[in-house]
């Protein structure tokens, strides 16, 4: 029902009535709103003794009124012909009166439940000046916000500064709150040094406005703390920042992040800035529980002394973090500047690490389409020759792609000897470095059974530590430090394939010690390469179809061919017929939206005009789909159980 309010609206009783009745006629009700189906007022009938009675009127037809009696905790009582009746406003017109959104399907609810859904920290004595201490305030509104929101709390911030003169304990249980700050700013006051915001328990939002750590005068702790393995954390459109590097400088015992998550259940952050972290920019530290997920993209860091992320399990449990995606997101300086403090030591933007020699602490992570750039020089003068690095260490399936490594000295990507990762794709990255620097941007992959590492542009590249199956296919190599260009050392089963060299005066094109059953076809060097494949490499390889532009002989060259295909799950589907073709290649199957779906294998047809002998070889699937390629006859054939049909992507590059 809805409540029709009218200014003005005021008579006379024309009859006395008793406690029960109903039915009430006016002198005159033109001045009271009219009512349609599920409409209502409230009046307000008092007499010359100031007795008072609200009643509920549901119907009017000319000057008769149907009503409810004994309305908002009044009495039903008589009143005598000429008592006053009024629509006057009541609690109940304000705070009961319902509230109805527009649109199809729309629940109503009171005009007190709908106020009730934002609490304001203001409504708890928050001043929002600065200097103030608000920090009481603040977990007063957020305890009532999820009291009044049945555990769902919504806290908002009107913009302004507020201080934190103490730690902000969230203890919800299993609520969830967000705490909405509306472009304000939490600052330090009061001298406190300690963490802003320590989430023990409840699923936290925390978005929209800035926490400055005001690090100028104080040693300080972190700006958010999460610690619950059974709650979920988001922080979004957020900008965690310090006014200085340190102070005076950074300490290694002050474990000082500007967001740390000690234990969770999944962790988002979106579009934030993280600007002068002591430690890191975000910090994970679980213990014992595992995390599910964690998403952090569209987010920049910026001169972060250690790391702008880092993973640290800190204790041997495999698998602690179930999913990790990092994409979209810029690294500025970061782990750059530590070393000229003698404070840390091989930082860099990004660290997933492991905890032990033999445990994998991630089971799979997603690195994509990220920044990482360092403009400073590389070589602090107390430590010659450092650099930052990008250090994915102990993650059981990998996706590298589509980012830029700008002048930070080492991407180092691997497992453990003793029980390595089951796969990597590094695909579409660029190494390189910014004029006038000197960090030598490279990339070392160790310790997996699958890597393929596809379509980069790399300036050095090494492979080690037994990886059983490797295709190194498509990638631009040049402007090594080093004596070669891409090094395969005591790997299994090796295609070097489709590659381009420049730019290696003095240095080979491509080193294979150790390597077993190596193919190397169809690659391309130029005449500034001093070597393509030195002497003394192992016998067991195939080397066929290569162009050395120092060497006078017909140029091949590398096709590669795209297309889409729809593929339903249960049943292997054709997607490329050998037969006639005489072609040796390579052909992968991927999921364009980043599942884990797809293959990879290296493929050979050879036809004498009337006999076809297909080869499929060194083939590369994804336990986690169920993905299958093979080979039917002259038939690829694929096969995947991910439930649902998927439009793949299918890439066939071959030599010609």
């Amino acid at each position: 029902m809805s409540i029709v309010l009218k200014n003005n609206a005021s008579d006379f009783l024309a009859a006395a009535i008793d406690s029960s009745q109903t039915s009430i006629t006016l002198q005159s009700a033109a001045s009271f709103p009219s009512l349609g189906a599920n409409e209502y007022f409230y009046g307000t009938i008092e007499d010359t003794a100031g007795q008072v009675e609200i009643v509920k009127v549901t119907a009017r037809v000319g000057n008769t009124l149907t009503v409810v009696r004994a309305q908002e905790d009044t009495t039903a009582a008589s009143f005598a012909q000429g008592s006053r009746f009024e629509l006057r406003v009541t609690a109940g017109s304000i705070e009961g009166g319902p509230y109805n959104p527009a649109g199809t399907d729309a629940v109503t609810s009171t005009i007190q439940e709908k106020l009730q859904e934002v609490v304001s920290v203001k409504d708890f004595g928050a001043v929002g000046d600065g200097v103030t201490d608000d920090s009481e305030a603040i977990l007063a509104a957020i305890n009532a916000a999820v009291s009044i929101g049945n555990g769902r709390g919504y806290v908002v911030f009107p913009t302004a500064t507020y201080g934190i003169g103490s730690q902000v304990t969230v203890a919800i249980g299993t609520n969830s709150c967000v705490l909405d700050l509306d472009n304000s700013t939490l600052a330090r006051t009061n001298g406190w040094a300690g963490t802003y915001i320590r989430v023990n328990s409840g699923d936290v939002t925390i978005k929209n406005g800035v926490m400055d750590g005001l690090n100028g005068a104080a040693s300080f702790g972190h700006l958010v703390w999460f610690r619950n393995a059974d709650n979920n954390f988001v922080v979004e459109n957020m900008e965690f920042k310090n006014q200085v590097l340190g102070w005076p400088v950074p300490v290694k015992i002050q474990d000082t992040d500007h967001v740390y998550v000690q234990f969770s259940k999944s962790f988002t952050a979106r579009n934030c800035r993280f600007f002068l972290a002591s430690r890191q920019g975000i910090s994970f530290t679980s213990l014992t529980a595992g995390t599910e997920e964690v998403v952090i993209q569209d987010c920049f860091f910026e001169r972060c002394f250690l790391f702008g992320i880092d993973f640290e399990p800190n204790t041997e449990v495999e698998f602690l973090y179930k999913k990790i995606q990092i994409s979209n997101n810029t690294f500025l300086d970061c782990g750059t500047l530590s070393t000229t403090l003698d404070v840390w030591d091989n930082g860099g933007p990004l660290a997933i690490t492991r905890q032990g020699s033999t445990l994998k602490a991630t089971q799979s992570a997603v690195i994509t389409g990220n920044v990482f750039r360092n403009t400073l020089p590389a070589s602090p003068s107390d430590t010659p020759g450092y650099t930052p690095s990008v250090r994915l260490w102990g993650v059981n399936n990998l996706v590298f792609s589509d980012n830029i490594i700008d002048n930070v000295g080492r991407t180092v990507i691997g497992t453990t000897v003793t029980i390595p990762g089951e796969a990597a794709v590094i695909s579409g990255n660029t190494w390189t470095n910014s004029p006038g620097l000197t960090a030598n941007s490279r990339c070392a992959i160790q310790f997996f059974d699958h890597v393929s590492f596809t379509n980069n542009i790399a300036r050095r590249v090494e492979f080690a530590g037994n990886i059983k199956n490797l295709a190194i296919t498509g990638n631009t190599v040049r402007n090594s430090d080093i004596s070669y260009g891409i090094r395969a050392n005591a790997s299994e089963t090796v295609v070097i394939a489709g590659n381009s060299f420049s730019d290696l005066p003095s240095k080979s094109a491509i080193e294979a010690p150790g390597a077993a059953r190596y193919v190397i076809s169809g690659n391309s060097i130029a005449d500034d390469v001093s070597t393509f494949l030195p002497a003394g490499q192992p016998s067991d390889g195939l080397v066929i179809g290569n162009f050395d532009g120092g060497t006078p002989r017909t140029p091949g060259r590398f096709i590669t061919q795209t297309f889409t295909i729809n593929i339903a799950p249960g049943s292997p589907v054709v997607i490329y017929d050998l037969a006639d073709t005489n072609r040796i290649g390579r052909i992968t199957i991927r999921d364009p939206f980043g599942t884990r779906i797809g293959s990879t294998g290296v493929f050979a047809n050879f036809y004498d005009g009337s006999t076809n002998s297909s080869v499929l070889s060194q083939v590369i699937d994804s336990p986690a789909s169920g993905s299958t390629l093979t080979l039917n006859g002259d038939d690829i054939e694929f096969e995947h159980s991910a439930g649902t049909t998927r439009t793949l992507t299918v890439t066939v590059a071959w030599y010609t």
